[in-house]
């Protein structure tokens, strides 16, 4: 069993001023400032989850605001992404519709028209109809 595990922080603060009661007084002026939080060593959790684990899995934890890696598990290893390049095609046919060079409606695989097999795709992952788009959309587009 393959797991892929995508994991971002983000965090979040905002100041804010409260209108003043009296119309007098002004509004404190605040200005924004760059917080920084302490990083949190995540390699023991990773490490203990991944204990656990059966199958292959790789993970990494990235700290966005330093573009520094804080733990991981793995991660130059390289998965297929099996069923979720089914997203990116379906999207990227979604598009072909909406700019018409496809029509929703128009025959395309078995019973299927081409709106069905895309729903059908995301839906109940069904390969058939993933793989006549992608190959018919370009692998190369979608990678």
């Amino acid at each position: 069993m393959t797991l892929i595990l995508i994991v971002g922080f983000w965090w979040f603060k905002k100041d804010r001023a409260v209108a003043p009661a009296d119309s007098t007084q002004k509004t404190p002026n605040y200005t924004a400032q760059k917080q920084t939080l302490p990083i949190i060593d995540l390699q023991p959790m990773v490490d203990s989850w991944a204990s656990k684990q059966s199958g292959n899995a790789s993970v990494v934890v990235i700290d966005l605001a330093n573009n520094k890696t804080i733990a991981s598990l793995n991660p130059d290893k390289v998965y297929f992404t099996a069923s979720i390049y089914k997203l990116y095609v379906a999207y990227y046919g979604y598009q072909k519709i909406a700019d018409g060079t496809y029509k929703m409606d128009a025959p395309y695989l078995s019973e299927y028209n081409r709106g069905k097999c895309l729903d059908e795709m995301i839906r109940s992952s069904y390969s058939p109809c993933g793989e006549k788009w992608w190959a018919e959309l370009g692998k190369e587009n979608l990678n």
